[in-house]
């Protein structure tokens, strides 16, 4: 948000999720470092690679609303 305020470019309507809060009420893992997601939901991640990151993010967020349906 800051980065758009400094460009003056309006940032976008996309809701905000919590891996971690998905994490921790979903599945009730700790500790709830992205690795240990990872391992638990077996998603694969190359960790620090901010590519993988957000794919493992993502993924973390479409199996949390699966599993909550």
């Amino acid at each position: 948000m800051a980065c758009c305020r400094s460009a003056h470019v309006m940032p976008p309507e996309v809701r905000f999720e919590c891996t971690v809060g998905l994490a921790r009420q979903v599945w009730h893992i700790y500790p709830t470092k992205l690795p240990d997601v990872c391992t638990y939901l077996k998603i694969p991640l190359k960790h620090h690679d901010v590519a993988s990151d957000a794919k493992a993010c993502a993924r973390i967020v479409i199996a949390a609303r699966h599993k909550m349906i």
